[in-house]
């Protein structure tokens, strides 16, 4: 599902403290990427539609983007959820009329430009539109004003603060933890948790609480996460890390029956295998025509589920000395296969000549590889063979030119 969330929330420093608060969370890669709108970055004009600024923030930062454009650019866009947010600090506080007609105007003209299911393309667009209230302890008797009638959802987020389930609660306050527990519910309801992918209310009903308009519905939730990377996974990556700087030969320093071999060694074995896998279906390579009359190899088709067996048992056969497929040329490693019956020694190849490191990122021409992604690394690599060809082009036509 590819799903897009914008928040409309006030002009007031309430709203300003949400916005910073989640640039940080998105920096901590605790969120995903989500536009904030507010009505200071509405500008309507006599014809057309109204211009709409969005902040539209993510792990990178901030940028701001038309917010019609930002979403029509969304390529199987499935799902735009728009999330209406407000805090309410004191049983005085009355419903800005303004905000609530802005917000359904936006809203309605973001329903009307979503992809609508066609027998050509047969791709749809939903749109989902919740009013998020959140007071603050004490609070009582909010204006029902505060509703926007006909929205898919009008919520109010209870006023608790635990630190967990069995935990006794915290005032919600403004000053202090309000701006935080407002966050929490947004971001919850808004789908944008990393990790998590969905909101609560994304199957699209159209719930009681937009009925008569004066309904809504009651949230609780709690939200924990790891900062970054969690002390178990921190401790593998640095011993791993230290192991490899260390020794090149991977997991062979360990066993006394395994065969060392130097890193070039490792790299030419490690081509070998990779070229006979391709060999093989459903990796049987091919060449394939470029427009300029080149060709390149590259898989047959999209890998299937049958595909990863034979890579999983090559890849760890060649880390950690264990039997290669029987249709495995023996020639490739004829130590290895010398020793599979006698339990002689054994080839075991550094896994870092073997298998990607998936946190790796390659910038090729422009564009983010990484190395978990066979498309794109396939993509790359037919990048580098077309920027090879044109080299040798230009060598041989220089070439020509000189000895003329």
């Amino acid at each position: 599902m590819h799903a897009v969330t914008v928040f409309f929330v006030p002009d007031d420093s309430a709203s300003k403290a949400l916005a910073e608060a989640y640039r940080l969370w998105a920096a901590e890669g605790l969120v995903e990427e989500a536009a904030w709108v507010t009505p200071s970055g509405i500008t309507y004009s006599a014809m057309g539609p109204p211009f709409v600024a969005a902040n539209v923030i993510n792990a990178n930062g901030s940028t701001t983007e038309e917010l019609f454009d930002y979403i029509g650019r969304q390529r199987g866009l499935t799902l735009v959820r728009l999330v209406a947010g407000r805090l309410l600090a004191s049983d005085r506080q009355l419903p800005d009329p303004e905000f609530t007609r802005w917000a359904d105007d936006v809203g309605r003209r973001i329903v009307k430009a979503a992809a609508q299911a066609s027998e050509v393309a047969g791709h749809h667009t939903h749109v989902v539109r919740f009013n998020v209230m959140a007071p603050v302890s004490g609070v009582e008797g909010i204006d029902p004003k505060f509703v926007i009638s006909g929205w898919d959802a009008n919520v109010v987020v209870a006023a608790e603060d635990r630190a967990d389930a069995n935990g006794t609660d915290t005032y919600v306050r403004y000053p202090g933890n309000a701006v935080g527990h407002l966050l929490s519910a947004l971001c919850g309801i808004g789908g944008v948790l990393r990790g998590i992918g969905q909101g609560p209310f994304d199957d699209g009903a159209t719930y009681h609480s937009t009925t008569n308009g004066n309904e809504v519905m009651l949230a609780r939730q709690m939200v924990r996460s790891v900062v970054g990377v969690d002390a178990e996974t921190g401790l593998a990556i640095t011993t791993l890390n230290a192991i490899n700087a260390a020794e090149p030969h991977g997991a062979a320093q360990f066993q006394p029956w395994a065969i060392k071999y130097k890193p070039q060694k490792q790299l030419d074995i490690a081509a070998q295998i990779r070229t006979w896998l391709l060999d093989q279906q459903p990796w049987k390579a091919t060449r394939v025509p470029t427009v300029g009359g080149e060709t390149f190899t590259a898989p047959a088709q999209t890998p299937i589920a049958e595909a990863w067996a034979p890579l999983r048992s090559v890849t760890f056969a060649a880390t950690d000395g264990g039997k290669f497929p029987k249709d495995f040329p023996s020639d490739i490693l004829p130590e290895h296969a010398a020793a599979q019956d006698e339990q002689l020694h054994r080839a075991v190849l550094g896994e870092q000549y073997v298998v990607p490191d998936p946190l790796s990122i390659y910038v090729v021409a422009g564009r983010e590889i990484h190395s978990n992604d066979p498309a794109a690394v396939n993509w790359a690599e037919q990048h580098f063979e077309a920027e090879i060809s044109k080299i040798e082009r230009r060598i041989a036509k220089l070439e020509s030119q000189l000895a003329a």
